[in-house]
């Protein structure tokens, strides 16, 4: 009886050992992300040197040109319009990109407090590919233009900020890449 009391506390434990894994596999299985890592937009395959933040809730893009057709006079009145955008990489690559505003958001900084809108758009690291919502945000005085946050890191990332720069290992990358530069 004490045997079957133990094993039950053992699988409420841990849903990993649940499903016949130790917990070190377990974390075995979600990949290391260093305080940098070269992230990829899929739509435009633009390559940044992504900052990757624990702290923040959503990803975050520097955006420029921002056009909503059709806008409204208040932010919350353009959800659900078309809008297009320059994104920009560190290095002054540029594309162009159409997408739709999924919701806005406010965003309290040391400075202010801003309103911003958010698009869903699809980041890749690696094999790990996920659509995420990503705020259009002039980050043109921040060193990354892309900022990485939970909603991509969540369940697939482990954080090591030991590790300056990581670069995924099943993507090659073009010999201009940030990747490649990097080197």
């Amino acid at each position: 009886m004490a045997v079957l009391i133990a094993i039950a506390v053992l699988l409420a434990i841990s849903p990993a050992m649940a499903a016949g894994k130790d917990t070190q596999s377990a974390a075995r299985e979600k990949r290391v992300i260093g305080a940098k890592a070269i992230v990829s937009e899929v739509q435009t395959g633009l390559e940044f040197v992504a900052r990757i933040d624990t702290g923040a809730t959503s990803c975050s893009i520097h955006a420029e040109d921002v056009e909503v057709e059709d806008p409204g006079d208040d932010m919350r009145d353009n959800i659900d319009k078309k809008v297009s955008f320059t994104i920009v990489t560190a290095e002054g690559k540029k594309a162009r990109i159409e997408s739709t505003i999924a919701t806005t958001v406010r965003v309290k900084t040391s400075e202010e407090t801003d309103r911003r809108y958010k698009v869903w758009m699809t980041l890749r690291y690696g094999d790990v590919k996920r659509r995420v919502r990503v705020s259009l945000n002039d980050r043109s005085h921040m060193d990354h233009p892309l900022l990485i946050g939970r909603n991509f890191l969540r369940g697939r990332f482990l954080v090591d900020v030991e590790q300056e720069l990581t670069r995924p290992e099943a993507v090659d990358a073009p010999s201009d890449s940030p990747a490649a530069a990097a080197q």
